[in-house]
């Protein structure tokens, strides 16, 4: 399905309604939406019934699959609500609640048709059209998006049924981007006329523009973005570069420095913010800004040329060879700007290095056995030549994280393990590590929620039980602690390294080895 890769709110909304007795958006029932809506809506146009149904019966019906539903028996409860249906056409309560059960037993396209059933029935009720757009994202990425856009337009709640419609209407608009661009601004200019405190609608727009060279509505966009929400640092950091791209450097320096203040890491700000300070002639301001940069991303091979040629002008030529040299290291491609670095280190009486050609998966290995020969230090710089051979594979990613975190530098790991996770959001693993860092920082409920991902993903894998039960204890939950220890004994080889130190914990917390 189209929304595997992402953590959907939806789906545990639907799961919430199955078990806790249908609330009115899958009942039928009015919700009263805080203000009139202005898009939806119009007179019922469904026919009604011949004869009048026998409502006492309806809704005994309704009542028996809404049991059998919360008891997971899925398709009898499709059953009773069709049986319910064939007694009442017009019984836009057991169409809703159809629709969530064939939602949940993968079958959208009738999920799909059950909410546009009740649409016809109650177009009044948005919240149909939300769970409409949730069953059409595989079949018509188009029509979903206009089911998010008027759910969004006339729900002005700030609850968990917007943030998940704004949150699918910038994940399909983005994919559709990389297919056709105009369409996609189309989608966030309609979303942003449904309801224009949609500041991430604005910033996407404005990337969007940027490509297609409008750097003027671009920056229209953002500066309407960053009036809504002042405090993103993405929304500065893009301000910036197109600054620098339209030549304004100061104002590039000035959006750089917020974006940095709001997010420190931000590797690619500093970068930036050096190149607008090199633009205007003060290589003082730029030199720091690009240690910082190498510091937090040292895969960057542009920042060391930028680098080594403020040394050459400073006539700090051993500087400049090194970093010369470095980005050769990390640089693959032979063009121009490898040629330049081979000629300036030449010019500068060094050694061009001979161009290495070690493919990736190799580099991963040899950064493996530095590991276990417990040089951290060359694995560390294997794995970062490794990531800028191949910065699309997480592999690199991961395990310079896990360098990070053995030799103290936590912030660090904390970056690769959240990079390893964006590409690759189904692995449990990757959010079993980046737990462990950030119960190692003390961030104990983001370490809970990344056990919980992780668990989510593979219940059967014993080892994020092990962390999570760590962190309950740290969060002082000795009944959740206890319950982690022993399902991951349970479910861990006899010869685990940790299975001895979680027998001892469930016998300090008074429980019983399995």
């Amino acid at each position: 399905m189209h929304h595997d890769k992402r953590t959907l709110i939806l789906v545990p909304v639907i799961l919430a309604a199955l078990a806790c007795g249908l609330p009115p958006f899958l009942t039928g029932e009015s919700s009263e939406p805080a203000t009139t809506p202005v898009v939806i809506g119009g007179e019922a146009t469904a026919e009604q019934p011949a004869e009048t149904p026998d409502t006492a019966a309806v809704e005994a019906l309704i009542a028996q699959a809404d049991d059998l539903s919360q008891q997971g028996e899925f398709e009898a409860a499709i059953d009773i609500y069709t049986q319910a249906i064939e007694l009442d056409s017009t019984a836009v309560e057991a169409y809703s609640q159809r629709g969530a059960v064939y939602f949940m037993v993968g079958d959208m396209d009738s999920a799909a048709a059950d909410y546009t059933r009740a649409i016809e029935l109650d177009p009044e009720e948005e919240m149909y059209y939300l769970f409409r757009a949730f069953s059409l994202e595989d079949s018509d990425i188009s029509a979903a998006l206009g089911d998010y856009i008027l759910f969004i337009a006339n729900h002005p709640e700030e609850d968990r049924y917007s943030e998940g419609a704004h949150a699918e209407i910038l994940a399909l608009g983005s994919d559709l981007a990389g297919e056709n661009p105009n369409a996609a601004i189309d989608v966030f200019t309609r979303a942003i006329e449904a309801d224009p405190s949609f500041a991430e609608a604005y910033y996407v727009r404005a990337v969007l523009l940027w490509a297609k060279e409008d750097a003027d509505g671009a920056l229209a966009d953002l500066a309407q973005a960053i009036e809504l929400n002042p405090d993103d640092a993405a929304f500065h950091h893009l301000q910036g570069r197109i600054y620098n791209d339209t030549g304004d450097l100061e104002d590039a320096v000035a959006s750089l420095t917020r974006a940095i203040e709001l997010d420190p890491r931000d590797s690619d700000a500093h970068f930036w913010r050096a190149m607008a300070y090199v633009g205007l002639r003060d290589n003082d301001s730029a030199l720091p800004d690009l240690d910082r940069a190498i510091e937090l991303a040292p895969q960057n091979d542009s920042a060391y040329f930028l680098r080594a040629g403020i040394h050459v002008e400073a006539y700090e030529d051993e500087d400049a060879i090194a970093d010369y040299t470095q980005f050769l290291r990390l640089h693959a491609d032979d063009d121009d700007l490898a040629a330049e670095a081979r000629d300036a280190i030449e010019r500068l009486g060094g050694t061009v290095p001979e161009p290495d050609t070690t493919p990736r998966e190799e580099l991963i290995n040899r950064g493996l056995a530095y590991i276990e020969e417990g040089d951290l230090e060359a694995a560390l710089d294997t794995f970062t030549v490794a990531i800028a051979r191949d910065p699309g594979s997480a592999d690199g990613y991961f395990f310079r994280g896990y360098v990070y975190a053995e030799l103290g530098d936590l912030e660090a790991s904390l970056d690769d393990f959240s990079e390893t996770i964006t590409l690759e959001p189904e692995i449990p693993s990757h959010y079993g590590m980046r737990c462990i860092t950030y119960r190692d920082m003390d961030r104990l409920d983001e370490a809970l929620a990344d056990c919980n991902q992780a668990i989510g993903l593979d219940p059967e894998l014993a080892t994020p039980y092990f962390t999570r039960g760590t962190v309950y204890e740290l969060l002082g939950n000795v009944d959740g602690a206890l319950a982690d220890y022993t399902e991951f004994l349970r479910l861990a080889s006899e010869d685990d390294p940790d299975r001895d130190f979680a027998l001892e914990r469930v016998e300090a917390l008074g429980g019983e080895a399995p």
